[in-house]
């Protein structure tokens, strides 16, 4: 889906933002399991800086 945004003319930028976080927790809470943690540990604050 981020990929179909980007491509978008005019691009929704509000939207592409979003599902752009999302992937990025996604990713940090993958990680966390694996790691046998929770993205909180992990993070700190269960979210991800840009």
């Amino acid at each position: 889906m981020v990929d179909e945004l980007r491509k978008e003319v005019p691009c929704r930028e509000e939207l592409l933002v979003e599902y752009e976080d999302l992937c990025r927790r996604i990713e940090a809470d993958a990680v966390a399991m694996l790691e046998g943690k929770t993205s909180d540990q992990v993070l700190g604050t269960g979210r991800i800086s840009p």
